[in-house]
């Protein structure tokens, strides 16, 4: 073999060991970028609602010591629709769509988060 096939030999191996692990980390980022409503209350994750896999919108009512609060889900974001509390700031949030959102019930101990990872849209904080 001359140096010169070996030179395009070892070129051609690293070309592909790059290429191969620009596939791996696009479809690894791929499944990491879902959006999923965490609800979460004192502090412990009660249930996950994957919000790209979501067909039908979903109610659900989750009951705590201090009250309940009722969280609508669908495919584009999630809200709490009701709640028990007296002050309903969780209730005016409204729908919460873009991951690190959350809507938080403090008298209820109750927290609703949109995790995933974000985009590179600009939002209210960004110049």
């Amino acid at each position: 073999m001359k140096k010169g096939d070996r030179v395009m030999l070892i070129i051609f191996a690293a070309l592909s060991a790059v290429s191969f692990s620009f596939y791996i980390h696009s479809r690894s980022a791929s499944v990491s970028a879902a959006r999923v409503a965490v609800i979460m209350v004192n502090g412990q994750i009660v249930d996950n609602l994957y919000l790209d896999e979501i067909e039908e919108p979903i109610r659900r009512v989750y009951k705590t010591p201090e009250g309940f609060n009722t969280v609508y889900v669908d495919s584009s974001g999630a809200a709490v629709e009701e709640a028990d509390c007296p002050d309903q700031r969780c209730v005016r949030v409204g729908l919460i769509t873009r991951p690190g959102s959350s809507a938080v019930c403090l008298p209820h101990r109750f927290v609703l988060r949109i995790s995933g990872v974000k985009t590179d849209e600009l939002d209210g904080g960004t110049y």
